[in-house]
């Protein structure tokens, strides 16, 4: 396997993978005098510092070059081999895309020679990072580190010592594959050979924890971690991934660990790293829910927000004639808010008012990937203008509502002035496009529409209210025409417009 992987590094990464293999096969000696577990865990080192030194030179090449879009992790819908590398991200702030697909899907992602697992090994993580590919989990793990906590100095600020803990970052990987793979044998084959895994887990488990209790003993940083005070690394994630896992862990197995208090207090303060720790908490809200009418209406623009950003929601939708019980229960999420709809809970998070729902949609998804910006300061100029566009939005939407609400008197009154409300807009509407520095149709992205985009889309071609519906001609705005074009072919917008 490391020889492998050898063949794709550079001669830089030769460099820094023989750099690596001195200290490891000195660590490796922390774990045991038995030397058939000192050839395994030398055996996943070595695998694991050719995979690092190849994810490195990848990572460092990315850093060096253009602006990307956030990295994309692909992996099943739960935890297993990918959330080490989720946990690196999320612990050095990195955004970024967690792609996750069900199993159902995964025979025909393996076999399509266009995917990214097909063009790596036919096998998942796997991390798309503009035009790099990575994939094995080690890999995956160190290049998301790569990208955030090792960019920090969390390593240490002498090449000595970034080199040595390097090094012992890969052991304590390979240890996290070695145990992976004990409660693998524990999960997977026929009822005689679990049984078997989970009659020899006890005895594959001790070694590595008293190793690694050892390795804690005799580190010289402060605090629980094994390298540095001011937050966890690859290392100290991989302690709680084993640990902590609903699939595979060491406590679902019900592994008795009171005699590594060292490995617990590590696992302990990963949990309360505000990082991890926000992470952790957005994982166990579940699905946001969206409480809406069946129809499209101020709700609509949330949902586009959700689809387009490959959000999982509930699309909860009430019938008019449900809505005063709903209404007047004060242990409604509506009735715990401002009495009106649309409305949000995600978890013990409730929101309402339509223009809130769209961006907490947006930020879930769309916002996430990136689409607004790659620095702090053009993110935050497009985000503003997000929210001018949203103003917009609702602007001809207050005009179109007039048109449909009220006796025939204002609702007459409401379509003769409705050109000339929505031609302020609209006409300002194309002036920012002109302007626009970003190729394609959309306002900001290459990638997909973000809020500004959906909301042109949705001011257009809604059913209720819609200009469209409404017999307003918005051909006349050939840019706003383009966006309304793009976001209607935008794969997930058309599949979920095909199933209404």
């Amino acid at each position: 396997f490391g020889s492998r992987f050898a063949l794709f590094c550079s001669a830089k990464t030769q460099v820094l993978l023989h750099a690596c293999q001195a200290p490891l096969q000195q660590a490796t000696m922390f774990f045991s005098n038995r030397q058939r577990q000192q050839e395994r865990i030398e055996q996943a080192s070595v695998a694991g510092a050719a995979a690092a030194a190849l994810a490195i030179s990848e990572a460092k090449k990315q850093s060096s070059t253009v602006v990307l879009a956030n990295p994309e992790l692909i992996y099943f819908d739960g935890p297993g081999r990918g959330e080490l590398t989720r946990l690196a991200f999320a612990a050095g702030n990195v955004p970024f895309k967690d792609t996750r697909l069900a199993m159902a899907d995964w025979p025909k992602v393996k076999q399509d020679a266009t995917s990214v697992p097909a063009k790596c090994f036919g096998s998942m993580p796997c991390i798309q990072h503009g035009d790099s590919l990575v994939a094995q989990s080690q890999a995956t793990a160190v290049y998301a580190a790569q990208l955030g906590f090792w960019k920090e100095g969390r390593l240490g600020l002498t090449n000595l010592n970034e080199t040595v803990n390097t090094a012992t970052e890969l052991m304590v990987l390979g240890a996290h594959a070695d145990l992976q793979t004990a409660m693998y044998a524990c999960l997977f084959g026929d009822d005689d050979s679990k049984a078997k895994g989970k009659e020899a887990l006890p005895g594959a488990v001790k070694p590595i924890l008293e190793g690694l209790e050892r390795v804690l003993e005799r580190k010289a940083s402060n605090g629980p971690f094994f390298f540095c005070a001011e937050g966890p690394t690859l290392a100290d994630l991989a302690v709680y991934d084993f640990l902590e896992s609903p699939f595979p862990g060491l406590k679902v197995f019900g592994v008795e660990l009171a005699a590594f208090p060292k490995v617990l207090a590590v696992a302990e303060a990963v949990a309360k790293d505000p990082y991890v720790e926000s992470y952790l908490k957005l994982k166990s809200m579940g699905k946001p829910e969206l409480i809406y009418f069946d129809l499209a209406g101020r709700g609509e623009l949330t949902r586009l927000a959700f689809i387009a950003g490959g959000v999982d929601f509930t699309d909860t939708r009430h019938s008019f004639d449900a809505w005063p019980a709903l209404k007047g229960d004060p242990e409604s999420v509506p009735g715990k808010m401002f009495s009106s709809l649309p409305c949000i809970k995600h978890g013990d998070v409730m929101l309402a008012q339509s223009k809130a729902t769209a961006v907490y949609a947006a930020s879930l998804g769309i916002w996430k990937e990136g689409r607004l910006g790659e620095t702090m300061e053009e993110s935050s100029a497009n985000k503003a203008t997000e929210l001018m566009v949203l103003g917009a939005y609702a602007d001809v939407s207050a005009a179109m509502l007039k048109c449909l609400f009220g006796d025939d008197e204002s609702k007459a009154k409401g379509k003769e002035a409705l050109p000339a409300a929505a031609d302020g807009v609209l006409a300002g509407l194309e002036r920012m496009l002109e302007r626009k520095s970003c190729d394609g149709a959309y306002f900001f992205s290459t990638k997909g529409p973000t809020l500004s985009d959906l909301a042109v889309y949705d001011m257009v071609t809604s059913p209720f209210p819609g200009l469209q519906a409404l017999e307003y001609d918005s051909k006349k705005f050939q840019k706003l025409s383009a966006i309304v074009d793009a976001v209607a072919e935008d794969p997930k917008i058309k599949a979920h417009k095909s199933n209404v």
